[in-house]
């Protein structure tokens, strides 16, 4: 049996921009370094708008970094909006 949610679909800049933005969102990732050498950059895009940002590792490995655009992104992903947006609210994964 499953029950209907009705969330807010958020705007894509806004939650990159504000909900991501905020005090702690730039905290230190406290991982090891050797595994944050491997990580590489991930674009998102919308495929309505184009809008894209890319999520990285600093330079120095200490946290992740959310950028406008793609130029710094090794994989790029399109996707819809409301894929997106469930993605956001994780509803799709199993609790715990």
């Amino acid at each position: 049996m499953s029950t209907a949610v009705d969330l807010p679909t958020p705007s894509f800049r806004a939650w990159h921009e504000e909900t991501l933005a905020h005090p702690g969102a730039d905290a230190p990732a406290n991982l090891p370094a050797d595994y944050t050498r491997t990580l590489r950059p991930l674009g998102i895009r919308l495929a309505e708008t184009s809008e894209t940002y890319t999520y990285r590792v600093d330079d120095d490995g200490s946290g992740l970094r959310i950028e406008a655009g793609d130029a710094r992104a090794d994989t790029l992903v399109e996707l819809a909006h409301e894929s997106w947006a469930h993605l956001t609210q994780d509803l799709e994964s199993a609790p715990g």
